[in-house]
């Protein structure tokens, strides 16, 4: 009964390595500038940009990470894209991340930088 399976469960084997090799394993990488240097008051808004190499050029949908949560929020809250505004809520350092997706359907880190909220 074993030998009746063998061509099917060999197909299936072989079409999942056609997928598994496929996937896209690009490293990304850029840099977020903030408009005016990494250390910003509680309550003040800066806006990030992200620059990325000219050959990554293709990475789309990114979107901004903070941690921790509470050290400030992204206006819009949801936002998206290559530039973002950014509002420190409370003193103390955070790191901010930017993940975005190239060529894959999964999304990767890109960069992160701290800043230094002052009271």
């Amino acid at each position: 009964m074993l030998r009746s399976y063998r061509p099917f469960l060999g197909a299936i084997a072989l079409f999942l390595a056609t997928f598994a090799g496929s996937c896209d394993h690009t490293v990304l990488r850029g840099e977020i500038v903030p408009a005016h240097g990494p250390f910003l008051a509680a309550g003040q808004t800066v806006r990030l940009s992200l620059k990325v190499p000219e050959e990554l050029d293709g990475i789309h949908d990114e979107y901004w990470l903070v941690t921790p949560r509470d050290a400030g929020r992204f206006e819009p809250e949801d936002a998206r894209g290559r530039t973002a505004v950014f509002r420190a809520l409370r003193p103390g350092p955070c790191t901010v991340e930017v993940w975005g997706f190239y060529r894959q359907t999964n999304p990767q880190p890109i960069t992160t930088i701290k800043l230094n909220i002052h009271p």
